[in-house]
């Protein structure tokens, strides 16, 4: 018979309450935040009627995220408009470069509103010099090497941009894959049970884990341990505790990656994934 967890309450009450928090003070940091612990005590599950609240507080930040963008996507287009008219930006610039500052803000958009505001930069620069005669030694030569620069340093910016974008979406990718996962793994501890990818892929309905390269893993995994403190037990114990030699080889790169200390020997890391993995059952045993 498991004993009621008498935090689970306090823990998706506080979760709400952080969530319209953010809502009231309109941080589109908080609310992802607040949105991250909402779905990570929906995967880990705390009875029906907590669940029927995290649901509804889940909706509530989603509507908000979708307003959210609709508002950004409509003063970036403004603001474009406005460019392409060649008229002054007005409030548009700076109400522009306050919403594409959001973490989930897409890399093109970004991208064009710091474009623009360069441009207003430099024109603005330009019209405070005063303006001088073309030079008469300008030549044709001239005109086109600048020309060519110009389209050179076009492209580069293009190629970048869409190097951003695709950074952006991947890293959007592991960061909503490792909800599950961390949900996964809190509740197997305190199951006191080991996983592995296969078994989170299946018990959480996630099948994008099951192709997963060991790279992608490691993402994953790194997004997960975000919140571990330094001196608590990674999570990721309970993948290489129960797994085979990729699973602990896993293990060490995240050590490595999050700057922890790992033996070198197998022995050495099997006991200590050992002391660990208990750690884990007994502080959070239901």
């Amino acid at each position: 018979m498991k004993v009621p967890h008498t935090r689970q309450p306090d823990a998706v009450r506080h979760a709400v309450q952080q969530l319209d928090k953010a809502f009231h003070d309109k941080d589109p940091e908080q609310v992802s935040e607040a949105m991250l612990a909402v779905e990570q005590l929906l995967a880990e599950g705390h009875g029906e009627d907590a669940d029927r609240v995290l649901r509804d507080a889940h909706l509530r930040g989603q509507h908000w995220r979708e307003q959210r963008n609709k508002r950004r996507t409509a003063a970036v287009a403004q603001l474009r408009s406005r460019h392409a008219a060649n008229l002054p930006p007005g409030t548009s610039l700076n109400d522009a470069l306050r919403l594409v500052s959001d973490v989930d803000a897409p890399a093109h958009e970004k991208a064009a509103v710091q474009e623009i505001q360069r441009q207003l930069t430099e024109r603005a620069r330009q019209d405070a010099v005063p303006h001088q005669a073309p030079h008469p030694r300008t030549s044709l030569d001239e005109a086109i090497a600048a020309a060519r620069e110009r389209l050179q340093e076009e492209e580069q910016r293009r190629a970048r941009e869409q190097k951003e974008q695709t950074l952006h979406s991947r890293t959007d990718e592991f960061a909503n894959l490792a909800r599950p996962v961390l949900g996964a793994l809190k509740k197997a501890a305190g199951e006191g049970e080991t996983r592995t990818w296969a078994d989170i892929a299946r018990r959480t309905g996630t099948p994008q884990l099951k192709r997963l390269n060991e790279r992608d893993k490691l993402e994953v995994l790194a997004f997960v341990e975000r919140a571990t403190p330094p001196d608590a037990p990674c999570w990721s114990v309970l993948l290489a505790a129960g797994g085979n030699t990729a699973a602990r080889r896993l293990h060490r790169d995240l050590a490595h990656r999050l700057g922890r200390p790992v033996p070198d020997d197998d022995a050495g890391l099997t006991a200590r994934l050992e002391t660990e993995l208990n750690e884990l059952f007994r502080h959070n045993r239901r």
